[in-house]
């Protein structure tokens, strides 16, 4: 089918700038990984922080001292089950500790990718042992040039970026700049030339717990739709790509591992309000809260009274002093896929 947008990220690129935002997370240094599927589902998402169960309980004074690393928070904070690591990938900041090697092995997932190189030690030594033992096989990013360099100006370059557009506080990237960004980074992996939306979700203790965008039924291949939607103008159902596209915010709750149940603990943020299809079904899982950055003309806000109302779910904009219309929605999609591109481009086969 024609139409499909061509300038999205590859996974690679996608997955290594959630380690990024995770970095831009972290309370402590600029660790960040992310745990994925062998079908390339985003499991689990993890930066230098205070563990998320104890997130409320450590006072701010102290929250270095219970501070642990992002591959452990990725590995141990997990709401589904482990079986669903095998054979995965974990993406990570920097080659792993013994330590944390250790852990991916027990985790069984079969490959990590690094950005930042470590000088040959003892501790290298012991860590490419494990994986060779194991049968892990590490991949460095990006194997030219100084990588702590390199991603010192991709995190530079993200967070200007993040505090240009989504500005909520100066200084550091706070936690709403956070989600918000991780469903940004959402929408530049959407085949949709003219809509790309994204979603995150978000547990009650501040972690990221899924994410998804609008594209095609898992195993159904996203060039499969026709993203032209022809039938609009012609009546042609076939040719309509509503029919077929799964929305950003369904696939979230899809994506997510963890007990149905919690959702109703959950906040949500998108980059588009939802629509009135989407409206009831997420309703019944009645998220706590919903945040969207730019707001769907279609919809009927009747609705969202109608199901939200019901369900007890708060709802309303990012920023009430910001509306987005259609021209700077699309450059904010435009920069962030340039930032990504320029910083950590992947030459290859886009998939």
């Amino acid at each position: 089918m024609a139409g499909q947008r061509t300038n999205y990220l590859t996974w690679d690129e996608y997955f290594i700038s959630a380690v990024g935002l995770a970095s831009l997370n972290s309370v402590q240094g600029d660790g960040g990984a992310c745990i994925v599927d062998k079908d390339h589902r985003i499991l689990s998402i993890g930066s230098n922080q205070v563990p998320y169960s104890l997130a409320s309980k450590v006072p701010k004074e102290r929250v270095l001292d219970y501070t642990l690393d992002s591959v452990s928070n990725a590995l141990f904070s997990f709401k589904g089950k482990r079986s669903e690591f095998l054979n995965g990938t974990i993406y990570v900041s920097e080659f792993p500790t013994p330590e944390q090697a250790k852990s991916i092995a027990q985790a069984k997932l079969q490959k990590v990718v690094y950005f930042k190189d470590v000088p040959e030690s003892e501790e290298k030594a012991i860590t490419n042992y494990i994986f060779d033992r194991t049968c892990i096989y590490p991949e460095k990013y990006i194997d030219t040039g100084n990588s702590e360099e390199e991603y010192y100006c991709f995190l530079k370059d993200l967070r200007d970026f993040i505090k240009k557009h989504l500005k909520q506080k100066n200084g550091e990237v706070t936690p709403e700049e956070y989600y918000m960004s991780m469903a940004v980074l959402a929408t530049l992996r959407s085949k949709d030339p003219s809509t790309q939306v994204g979603s995150c979700l978000v547990d009650e203790n501040g972690r990221v717990v899924s994410v998804g965008y609008n594209g095609a039924p898992q195993g159904m291949e996203d060039r499969d739709i026709p993203w032209h939607s022809s039938g609009e103008k012609t009546g042609i159902k076939a040719d309509i790509k509503d029919y077929y596209s799964v929305h950003a915010e369904v696939n979230s709750f899809d994506n997510y591992r963890g007990q149905q149940d919690d959702l109703s603990k959950m906040k949500i943020y998108l980059t588009f309000s939802p629509c009135q299809l989407c409206t009831p079904r997420i309703s019944v899982g009645r998220p706590r809260e919903i945040v969207w950055l730019r707001e769907y003309e279609k919809i009927d806000f009747t609705e969202y009274e109608k199901w939200f109302g019901a369900a007890g779910t708060k709802y309303h904009s990012y920023n009430e002093d910001k509306p987005w219309n259609k021209a700077n929605y699309n450059e904010l999609v435009e920069e962030a896929t340039r930032v990504i591109k320029k910083n950590i481009g992947k030459p290859g086969k886009m998939r």
